[in-house]
């Protein structure tokens, strides 16, 4: 484990009081990660929204369309962003991400540009270590 990723293993190890049942560590993103991010992506779009946006607007949330996307958002990942993951002790499976970069219309202020977490790890402390990664 880097020394990055044990000082973020630490941080979320401070939340176990919070929720006591996550099990998990988080690291930055590899360009390797662009399947699982697609993925938890395609899962955690529709569980967020198909309450008030149309199926047929919902239907292309897909792994197979939003892999291409994803694998290109690695790759080209814009100066300043930085894109972390959270990998499941148990499975070893990434079960959420999140961006953070400058914001796009204020100087010198950061932004969550995205944060998804894999429907299945919600409430479970995941969101919240992932959001306390940007501090």
């Amino acid at each position: 484990m880097s020394s990055e990723e044990t000082y973020l293993y630490a941080t979320v190890a401070n939340y176990s009081a919070m929720a006591p049942h996550a099990s998990f560590h988080l690291r930055a993103s590899q360009t390797s990660d662009a399947s699982a991010i697609a993925s938890i992506f395609a899962q955690s779009y529709p569980h967020a929204y198909t309450s008030f946006l149309p199926a047929e607007f919902m239907s292309r949330y897909t792994v197979t369309n939003q892999l291409e996307r994803w694998t290109t958002h690695l790759q080209d990942l814009p100066a300043k962003h930085h894109i972390m993951v959270a990998i499941s002790e148990d499975t070893k499976d990434i079960v959420g991400s999140i961006e953070i970069g400058p914001a796009e219309y204020q100087k010198d202020v950061g932004e969550v540009h995205f944060l998804f977490v894999q429907p299945t790890s919600i409430r479970r402390g995941v969101g919240r270590c992932l959001l306390r990664s940007g501090e």
